[in-house]
């Protein structure tokens, strides 16, 4: 069954924009702030994490193809049959 037709920059844009995440010491993510994509939008993500008081190392993550399957298939597939999806945090 075909669940969205696009290609893969129309399909990502769906999902959402770019996120700026905040890592621990061990690569998890522990806070996440959507961005636009734009050195402003990418400003204001860094001043909200930094307002928080978390320190960590940043990286900037644009969705997925990945992202796009998960965000399309999320609930037509049997309980417990999903890989577990990581966390969105705003």
């Amino acid at each position: 069954r075909i669940a969205a037709l696009g290609t893969a920059a129309q399909l990502k844009s769906r999902v959402g924009g770019e996120t700026v995440e905040l890592h621990d010491a061990d690569g998890n993510v522990i806070d996440a702030v959507a961005a636009d994509g734009t050195v402003a939008g990418v400003r204001r993500a860094l001043d909200t994490i930094a307002a928080r008081g978390t320190e960590g190392s940043i990286s900037v993550r644009r969705p997925t193809l990945d992202d796009v399957f998960l965000a399309l298939t999320e609930g037509s597939a049997p309980a417990g049959a999903r890989p577990e999806t990581q966390k969105e945090l705003a």
